[in-house]
């Protein structure tokens, strides 16, 4: 995550509101600009509203919220084939929680609406979801880049392998090994990113995730299975055993090189950007968010009786949230039943009743 959407200084603060009018600067400032303002949001909830913010101020010419402002913003966006419904509505809301803490009251005429813009967003299906990869799949290739990654290795030596391509292994490891860590570990990208050594028990056979790197700021234990344990152990051991000590991030690879930043560890972007060129013979190049809605909705296609305990493994704060990974898994099974029906219904050709 870029460091602009994750920490907190005066300097980010004041570049959030810089073409804003100057009153709404200083209550932005005076609410979030020091360690002991009282900030109402975490640092990413804040950048996010700023920005769209700052994105209607801009697209509107208005020096505040209004109707013709607000009417004007949505007509722009839904000219944008590529921006649906539930992002507008979040726009809208944004605004909202943004009128209600630049000059309170002032916005009220506007909750109603937003509102109803949420409920009518919640009953068109989000695009991802009609794109969700299949757990197995993912879980197959992972292995496979994996093995591709070992062959190519930096440590591994002997008959068969090749030699000088010791980054491409490393690479090739990294990606699958995140592949299978994530659909084992579904938490979001920012927080798998960010993980460090010090967060693993591998007696215990526990990760724990810490609030400052959740989106709900809250502890995420994890117990994982040994394979994972042991990839972490292996890509210790063969992938970067050059790093420093004090570089404790788990997905650094060698110091220095391409990919790399030493003592923090590869940016979000970079583990995207690899993820997505290595996952390309798939039906569709995967990101990380979906290798987690695949976790989802592996469990409430394969347990439909146990669909609730996806909410708890992805963290969802309602159920609501994780019903539309039972959707799709419903969809899944029906079509998988139907082709059972079908074939069922098939007979040997000299059996065939003539039609009437």
């Amino acid at each position: 995550m870029p460091a602009c959407n994750r920490t907190w200084s005066l300097e980010l603060v004041e570049r959030d509101c810089a073409t804003w009018p100057a009153d709404e600067q200083a209550t932005w400032i005076r609410l979030f600009g020091r360690p002991t303002s009282p900030r109402r949001w975490v640092r990413p909830t804040a950048y996010q509203n700023a920005r769209v913010y700052t994105r209607y101020l801009l697209l509107t010419n208005e020096t505040g919220i209004t109707p013709e402002g607000v009417e004007t913003f949505i007509l722009i966006h839904e000219a944008d084939e590529d921006i649906c419904r539930r992002t507008i509505a979040g726009y809208v809301a944004d605004l909202v929680e943004m009128g209600d803490l630049l000059h309170p009251g002032s916005v009220d005429w506007l909750k109603g609406p937003a509102l109803a813009m949420k409920r009518e967003a919640d009953r068109t299906p989000k695009k991802r979801e009609a794109a969700i990869p299949d757990a197995v799949d993912l879980l197959e290739h992972g292995w496979k880049l994996i093995r591709l990654g070992r062959r190519l290795g930096p440590k591994r030596q002997g008959p068969g392998v090749e030699k000088g391509n010791g980054h491409r292994g490393t690479l090739l490891f990294r990606t699958g090994f995140f592949i299978i860590f994530v659909l084992n570990c579904p938490e979001r990208l920012r927080a798998v990113a960010d993980l460090r050594l010090g967060q693993i028990d591998h007696e215990k056979r526990r990760i724990t995730f810490t609030p400052d790197q959740t989106k709900d700021k809250k502890e995420h234990p994890w117990t994982v299975p040994p394979e994972v344990l042991a990839l972490i152990q292996e890509w210790r051991k063969d992938f970067r055993p050059t790093l420093k000590p004090t570089d404790d991030c788990l997905w650094s690879t060698a110091a220095g090189g391409p990919g790399s930043t030493t003592g923090t560890g590869p940016c979000t972007s970079t583990l995207y950007a690899a993820l997505r060129k290595e996952t390309g013979e798939l039906p569709a190049p995967v990101t990380p968010h979906p290798i987690r809605n695949a976790a989802g909705t592996l469990i409430v296609r394969e347990a439909p009786d146990r669909a609730a305990m996806a909410s708890s493994l992805l963290w969802h704060k309602s159920r609501k949230t994780t019903g539309e990974y039972t959707e799709t898994a419903t969809m899944i099974r029906a079509t998988e039943e139907s082709w059972d029906i079908i074939a069922s219904y098939r007979r040997p050709a000299g059996r065939r009743r003539p039609r009437r």
